[in-house]
């Protein structure tokens, strides 16, 4: 029994995407080992999102989709610079600000609210790191987003 975690480190984000280009990643997972098989936290995500916009629209929502097997609530937030990259002082962190001022996450509900797109450069790339944490027993799941704009 304990609280273990796993990850996969990698050096480089693509050099493409608008913020933290050619910058190290980390995906990682916090998992309690106990008794029952239900100890993980679950997301079905991929880690590409395509932020469709038609005519006139200057807003995007997506919902980050969590599950916790034991019933607990799940909040949510970006990353921290020590998540994304595994290191807390590096020259090749990740900021860990959001991809623009104007992307939001709801702590409770995971909603993303992307607003002011027509400010972003149309087909870009950016990059985002959601964090969903179970605050009762730190256990953590982390999916690290390119959007597509």
């Amino acid at each position: 029994p304990g609280v273990y975690e796993a990850y996969y480190t990698e050096c480089c984000r693509i050099g493409e995407i608008v913020n933290n280009a050619n910058l190290q990643t980390r995906i990682s997972v916090m998992v309690v080992m106990d008794d029952s098989i239900q100890t993980s936290l679950i997301t079905g995500w991929l880690p590409i999102v395509a932020v469709t916009l038609y005519d006139g629209e200057d807003v995007a929502t997506q919902k980050f989709v969590a599950f916790d097997p034991k019933g607990n609530t799940i909040n949510f937030l970006h990353s921290d610079s020590l998540t994304m990259s595994g290191y807390a002082n590096d020259p090749v962190i990740p900021d860990s600000t959001p991809p623009t001022p104007y992307w939001k996450i709801n702590e409770f509900t995971g909603i993303v609210t992307w607003s002011n797109l027509s400010g972003v450069s149309d087909q870009a790339f950016y990059n985002a790191q959601i964090q969903g944490f179970d605050p009762l027993s730190n256990r953590t799941v982390v999916v690290d987003f390119l959007y597509k704009i």
